[in-house]
């Protein structure tokens, strides 16, 4: 599952020149697109093990298949950086299984 990981801070050079997402990309907001996916992993990381433990693998991921599907559907339709934000929040946290 640690493929799923999204390291959107290799995008930072094109958002900062793309106009088309929506509002510009500061310097606060290019720290927190880079720090979202190592946020979202240490909760993931309790709450998916907790999961793991009370409901079992099987049915931990399927439970976990939801938040990756739509952190992916966020990410593919983002409009502004806060969708991109949320979608990879919601990769991260879920892809600690």
């Amino acid at each position: 599952m640690a493929a799923v990981l999204s390291f959107s801070s290799t995008a930072l050079p094109s958002l900062r020149d793309d106009s088309k997402i929506g509002p510009e990309v500061t310097q606060v907001l290019e720290d927190w697109i880079a720090s979202v996916p190592f946020l979202a992993c240490a909760l993931g990381t309790f709450i998916c093990r907790y999961l793991a433990q009370t409901k079992g693998l099987k049915r931990s991921l399927q439970i976990i298949g939801v938040p990756l599907l739509f952190g992916w559907v966020l990410i593919a339709l983002t409009q502004n950086v806060f969708m991109l934000l949320a979608g990879g929040l919601s990769l991260d946290f879920a892809s600690q299984l």
